[in-house]
């Protein structure tokens, strides 16, 4: 049997003391190596869970201060306060859509009239559009007053604000005398028009926002 020398003397000198030192100590050198490499893999997957958990408490935290600000904004009231407020603000804007009506119908964007229209045909349909305005605007004035108790300050002021747009429009008509279907009188009316479309529809706009705010308590 030939024996291997070369394997022989090898494995002589890797048992020997001084080589099975060396190796141990480039094999703990090794790991170590790769222990800190693990190491820093780690903390890097740490930092980016960290970075990631912050991220979503930003965004819970936004979404609990926007949940709050809905909440704040509501108005808990019973259910008979919310009928009866309900109830209150649908009647006026009853009587305003109804004012409103009528004082366009006073300036219309476009008219239709007969050939033969005289003045005076004008004049008498005038009249009984300013007769019905009047009775739209007495409406509303007693709904306001008398429900007002039942329904925001803020709403009450922009209602006001209405009745003295209609009120400047029946002073122009009172007043217009000869000017009556005069450029200037048509220009004028249409201006009071305008302010009342304005007002009006801020009515509008506060009352949906009120309805949407209130919230029936539960018992």
């Amino acid at each position: 049997m030939t024996v291997d020398w070369i394997t022989v003397a090898v494995s002589a000198a890797i048992n020997t003391p001084a080589v099975g030192g060396l190796l141990g100590f480039l094999g703990k050198r090794v790991l170590q190596r790769e222990a800190q490499k693990h190491s820093q893999e780690l903390e890097r997957l740490k930092a980016g869970y960290i970075a990631e958990l912050e991220k979503y408490k930003s965004e819970l935290d936004r979404s609990k201060l926007f949940l709050q600000a809905e909440i704040d904004k509501t108005i808990l009231v019973t259910r008979v306060h919310f009928q009866t407020e309900f109830e209150a603000l649908k009647e006026v804007f009853g009587k305003l859509a109804d004012l409103k009506f009528k004082i366009c119908c006073l300036h219309p964007v476009m008219r239709i009239a007969s050939a033969d229209e005289t003045k005076e045909d004008r004049l008498r349909l005038l009249n009984r559009q300013v007769e019905a305005f009047h009775i739209a605007y007495d409406a509303l004035l007693e709904a306001s007053e008398h429900l007002c108790p039942f329904y925001p300050k803020d709403l009450y002021d922009l209602l006001r604000q209405c009745l003295r747009v209609a009120d400047s429009e029946d002073k122009h008509l009172r007043l217009s005398g000869p000017e009556t279907f005069t450029i200037s009188w048509s220009q004028g009316g249409e201006a009071n028009v305008t302010d009342f479309l304005a007002s009006y529809d801020a009515v509008a706009t506060l009352i949906r926002e009120r309805i949407s705010k209130l919230a029936i308590v539960r018992h």
